[in-house]
């Protein structure tokens, strides 16, 4: 059986549960890395545990890991996992601190082993407990970070303070279906081409366009605007989250849309070299919460095991909808997990009827 890497945040969560993500590095933090350090400040700050990669950067790298992983000039690996230990700012600097879990190969640049600038003074020593040792674990400054770095994702996990309700469920195995209303001639080769009446089956929904096939004309798949269709009602998986708070205080809420770990199905395909690989795609799902006002306040979707979202409800007794979605009809399990601060015991989430018609607006 041929082994396949994974996400480092799905291991976390296998072994004790919580909520996972990414903390995006946005174009903006690319223009000015300094607006990202109080994001990775703030999570450290919480204890939430962080870990990233590095990116190739599309050279050809002068070695290679254990495991045939470009190893890179800089010391850094490429798509190598790296814990973040934790960030510091002192003297004016901002620092990350992150270590290689080989427990050897470091970052050469400047805040390194190397002290090439001389920057590892006596009082930078002393804010941020340095110590000149080769054992994978090193500093960059987040300038450095920010240029260097491929992907940050969070594991967070809860403590007693915290209660915990789960709903078990399983979604619908065939995919949602539309009329198209009017026709629509693809204009390039990754949109599909309608006629008037035709029934759709749709198998992604994007904001403006939907993603789909035509009824008996399976080889053909392409993107069509959703205006130009009508939505066939179907039921879908709606929960509704009822909490009071107590004490006067905001009541915080994360929620979690969890399918099936992939890597535990042993399911394979072959590819074009003849070799088997397991098959880890993931069901593409999503996440609606709105509140009592009719609001979106939490709108997430995508194909990996975990979907998270938190909300805080203000002081008092409110009621909360979540919509959990399966446009693709896979029919896979999965489990709604609402773990909730500040709120009296009695919260509950409770399943209603719901018809795919409620929220096709706003997929």
């Amino acid at each position: 059986e041929m082994c396949d890497g994974g996400n480092p945040t799905t291991a976390i969560f296998t072994f004790w549960g919580g909520a996972n993500g990414k903390l995006a590095v946005e174009k903006s933090h690319k223009a000015d890395p300094t607006s990202f350090f109080p994001l990775l400040q703030k999570a450290c700050d919480q204890g939430w545990l962080l870990t990233n990669t590095f990116k190739n950067l599309d050279v050809k790298a002068p070695k290679a890991g254990k495991c045939g992983e470009a190893v890179l000039d800089s010391g850094l690996v490429g798509g190598h996992v790296y814990s973040i230990l934790k960030v510091v700012e002192a003297n004016g600097e901002q620092l990350v601190c992150c270590r290689n879990p080989w427990g050897t190969g470091e970052w050469t640049g400047k805040w390194s082993d190397r002290n090439d600038y001389g920057e590892w003074t006596e009082e930078i020593v002393a804010a941020t407990g340095y110590v000149d040792y080769n054992d994978g674990t090193f500093y960059m400054s987040i300038a450095d970070f920010v240029a260097s770095v491929g992907t940050v994702h969070y594991a967070r996990t809860f403590g007693p303070q915290w209660n915990q309700v789960t709903h078990y469920g399983r979604f619908k195995s065939d995919c949602a279906t539309a009329k198209a209303l009017w026709a629509w001639q693809g204009r390039s080769k990754d949109e599909l081409t309608i006629a008037a009446g035709d029934t759709l089956c749709i198998e992604d929904m994007t904001p403006g366009w939907w993603k789909g096939t035509v009824e008996g004309k399976p080889d053909a798949i392409g993107y069509f605007p959703w205006n130009y269709v009508a939505l066939d009602d179907r039921p879908v998986a709606r929960f509704d989250l009822s909490g009071e708070a107590k004490d006067g205080h905001p009541m915080e809420v994360v929620i979690n849309l969890v399918q099936p770990n992939v890597y535990r199905k042993r399911q394979f395909y072959t590819r074009d070299d003849g070799q088997l690989y397991k098959d880890v795609r993931y069901e593409r799902l999503q996440l609606l919460i709105i509140d009592e006002g009719g609001n979106v306040v939490v709108s997430k979707e995508g194909a990996y095991q975990v979907i998270t979202g938190s909300i805080t409800l203000p002081a008092g007794s409110h009621t909360w909808k979540i919509y959990a979605v399966s446009v693709g009809g896979a029919g896979c399990s999965f489990f709604l997990r609402c773990y909730m601060k500040g709120c009296h015991p009695n919260a509950s989430l409770t399943e209603v009827d719901a018809g795919l018609s409620e929220i096709a607006s706003l997929l």
